[in-house]
Order: structure tokens, then C-alpha cells, then sequence
């Protein structure tokens, strides 16, 4: 039995149900692996995990894989988990950001040297838009209505509830994958 470990770009989510599901049911096992995984989060970087060792295959967002590949990481793409990218701005329905453009003279949070932000700000020659720290939580989104922020869809539709809980008005996303 192959034992392996793959690196986890994120908390458990919907979205890699079927690496869990494929333990539970035991398909891995039937292939002569013995996978074992661990959750990633904000911080975690499975293109270095897997480039040093630490673990046989990862999970990663498609701009950090190729640039990861660009800087000359031992590293061979071998499927994508999505048809496209879900990374984008979050912002409530009420607010004047309407398109990438709109966002010129706005904050946003975002994680630092992030490239699909800077090619938004490049793309649309956002000379104006200030970037602060993503905090990985919707505790600002909800309390401040010109709150923008980073997002991934799966985890905004997953997370729509709590908005609509505490108050706040539904959160709508400009898709980075619809940028060109």
C-alpha cells in the first residue's frame, strides 16, 4: 500500500467532498493507496509542500501553480478541480461597485501579492484603489456596508445565510475568471 498525503490549499469545503468521499468508500484503498488528509488554511501553500517533499500531490489556485512552476518549483500540473477560477471581490447588492472598474477609489481586503488582483488593478488601471490585509472572515463585511473583500463563490452561496442573519444585505461577487 502507497501511502501519501496530499497538501490542502484550504479548509475542508464542498468542494473536496470527493477526496473525502473517497476515503470513506475506500476507492483509494482499492488503488493501493493510503491517503491521509490534512486541512490546509489561509497560510498553507501546498505547491510547497509538495515541491519539498512534504507531500505527493496538492491542491492550488491556478495563478499560484503557474508562478510557483515560473519561479522553477519541481512541479507538473496534472488536473484542474474547476472549470474556473472562483476567485473574486465580495460586495453587498446595495453597493456602487458594479463591475472591476467601479473599483477605483475603493478599499479592498485582499491577501497580499495576490496576482489576480494585481491583474485587476493592472487590467483596469485601478490607479486608485487602496489594498489592506485580507482577514479571512466576513466580520467586517457584515458590519460595514462599503466593505469589499476578497471571496471564493463556493464559500459566499455556503455563507449567504449568515449574512442575511446578522443583518446584512446580500453579497454579491465580481468573478476574476470573467476578466479576460
Amino acid at each position: 500500500m502507497t501511502k501519501g498525503y496530499p497538501a490542502r490549499d484550504w479548509y475542508p469545503q464542498p468542494e473536496h467532498g470527493g477526496f473525502y468521499t473517497a476515503i470513506a468508500k475506500g476507492y483509494y484503498k482499492e488503488e493501493g493507496l493510503d491517503l491521509s488528509i490534512q486541512p490546509g488554511g489561509p497560510f498553507a501553500v501546498a505547491a510547497k509542500q509538495v515541491a519539498a517533499g512534504a507531500a505527493e500531490f496538492g491542491l492550488g489556485s491556478s495563478d499560484g501553480i503557474l508562478e510557483a512552476i515560473a519561479d522553477g518549483q519541481p512541479l507538473i500540473v496534472v488536473a484542474a478541480t474547476m472549470q474556473r477560477d472562483p476567485q473574486g471581490i465580495m460586495v453587498r447588492s446595495d453597493s456602487p461597485v458594479n463591475s472591476f472598474v467601479d473599483l477605483d477609489g475603493h478599499t479592498v481586503a485582499v491577501k497580499s501579492g495576490s496576482t489576480w488582483f494585481e491583474y485587476l488593478v493592472k487590467r483596469y488601471q485601478l490607479n486608485r484603489v487602496r489594498e489592506i490585509p485580507a482577514t479571512y472572515s466576513v466580520t467586517n463585511f457584515v458590519a460595514d456596508p462599503q466593505y469589499i473583500q476578497q471571496a471564493h463563490v463556493g464559500a459566499l452561496f455556503r455563507s449567504s445565510r449568515r449574512y442575511r442573519d446578522a443583518g446584512a444585505t446580500h453579497p454579491v461577487t465580481r468573478v476574476t475568471a470573467r476578466a479576460g
